[in-house]
């Protein structure tokens, strides 16, 4: 039960409370402040989940395929599994939700790092599932999918179609680098289920942020977000200015060339300790990181802590 309420808690903060009235223009709903925990929250969790999930083809647009732009695949494919004259409205029943078990979706989210989560309450086709009518614009937000080509959970999906781990986090380092927050999209079943491949997604992600948290939460820009030396590297700046590197280096070698070492900085690999930096002839900084171990959230994305350091 206790999974349950968190995620009705994390529900109702999407709307967020304010002693403050606002009229129903944009004007007004603008100057709605940023509220705290939504800024320091960094990544959320977005769900596709309706109608459109039964028949899990092609993507979450299925009735404005079928029937709007009249692809010829969704009708072959409506003609080929479904009697002469289904209608989308015939899907309806059949959106069940047999397998959900809200505690078990609420501990995979709080498995992966998120802070909050979005349900998509209502999409193009008018079916609705009334729980969250709108997410508050604030700042900014870079909402994407782990299904490359589809919000909504789609049965002949392979492998390739999904992101890697290391292509999520990179989603996220580069948005909150950049000031945003991201939201990672997964499209649960119209049986209630959250496939494997979202649950194995979600839970590298959480053991990623649960080592490198510090370097996500509750931070703000830096002076840079990307390196101007090594293009693969992003910056964060929290308790300490974190480096972010999203390639492991040739050689265990890094070079940034937009950070200048202070006389008493340290410079610390989270999961590891601390590592030798100095600044060479050109005035770049290198670092000398250690072997990577293979069984490591290291091998994903690694981050350097630095203190004492200044922008260049």
């Amino acid at each position: 039960m206790k999974y349950s309420a968190s995620i009705f808690v994390l529900v109702v903060l999407v709307f967020g409370f304010t002693d403050c009235q606002y009229q129903p223009t944009w004007d007004s709903l603008d100057k709605r402040p940023l509220p705290d925990w939504y800024d320091e929250a960094k990544v959320g969790i977005f769900m596709h989940w309706g109608v459109y999930s039964v028949p899990s083809f092609g993507s979450e647009w299925f009735w404005y395929r079928w029937k709007g732009t009249k692809a010829s695949k969704y009708i072959e494919f409506m003609e080929k599994n479904y009697p002469p004259g289904f209608s989308y409205a015939d899907f309806a029943p059949m959106f069940k939700a047999e397998f959900y078990d809200p505690a078990k979706w609420a501990a995979l989210f709080q498995q992966s790092g998120a802070k909050y989560v979005v349900l998509t309450s209502k999409h193009h086709e008018g079916f609705t599932n009334w729980l969250i009518d709108t997410l508050q614009n604030h700042k900014w937000e870079n909402a994407f999918t782990i299904d490359r080509h589809s919000w909504g959970f789609v049965r002949a999906s392979t492998l390739k179609d999904y992101l890697s781990i290391e292509k999520i986090i990179e989603q996220v380092v580069t948005t909150v680098s950049c000031g945003g927050n991201a939201l990672i999209n997964i499209g649960p079943t119209h049986d209630g289920r959250i496939v494997p491949i979202f649950e194995e997604r979600l839970t590298q992600l959480g053991t990623w942020l649960k080592m490198n948290g510090d370097a996500i939460y509750s931070t703000k820009p830096w002076k840079h977000q990307n390196d101007s030396s090594t293009g693969s590297v992003w910056y964060t700046n929290g308790s300490a200015v974190y480096a972010i590197g999203l390639e492991w280096p040739d050689n265990n070698i890094i070079k940034l060339g937009s950070i200048k070492l202070l006389e008493s900085y340290t410079a610390t690999l989270i999961g590891y300790g601390k590592v030798k930096a100095a600044t060479d002839g050109s005035g770049d900084v290198k670092i000398t990181l250690p072997s990577l171990p293979l069984n490591t959230p290291l091998r994903w994305a690694y981050v350097i802590a630095f203190t004492d350091v200044a922008p260049k």
